[in-house]
């Protein structure tokens, strides 16, 4: 088995890097997908306890608790969103294609999955930033470029 692991964040460049997947591998049998994708928040936003511990606000803690509640639930929409568009893109394939999702730091989850599922290929897609917009905000497909233990395909747009 052929083991895939496509990070997906639901953005235009990391679903064309599903559709490239799917057109690269199509007459291959022996292919698993995994469709990753990672939710980058600060867990102690989403704390229950978190607004408890909260200093004094000029709105109660319940209220607090409620809007907690409902980021959690637009989050989970989105995240049932972006996973099912990305995978629908294998389905007509017919491939064998799972969908995970993870909170934390997108390419250190990407490298520990495809560590932990022992993928052949890793692929991201990339938005192509300079070298400025990559030094002040960072690149996910770079940092999995450097990080991985198994080849990566970067999948960029096309001019």
């Amino acid at each position: 088995m052929f083991k895939v692991l496509l990070a997906t964040d639901g953005s235009g460049f990391s679903l064309r890097a599903a559709d490239y997947v799917a057109n690269m591998f199509r007459h291959r049998t022996d292919l698993e997908i995994t469709v990753l994708y990672v939710e980058e928040v600060n867990s102690m936003l989403l704390s229950p306890t978190s607004a408890a511990s909260m200093p004094q606000m000029p709105i109660l803690p319940d209220q607090v608790t409620e809007a907690l509640s409902t980021i959690q639930e637009h989050m989970e929409k989105e995240r049932t969103t972006i996973l099912a568009s990305t995978m629908e893109r294998f389905a007509s394939l017919g491939k064998r294609a799972t969908s995970r999702s993870q909170m934390g730091k997108p390419a250190d989850i990407i490298c520990e999955i495809a560590d932990q599922e022992n993928v052949d290929l890793v692929v991201v897609g990339s938005s192509g930033k300079g070298v400025m917009k990559r030094a002040l905000l960072g690149s996910v497909s770079y940092k999995v470029v450097h990080q991985a233990k198994v080849p990566v395909l970067v999948v960029r747009e096309k001019d």
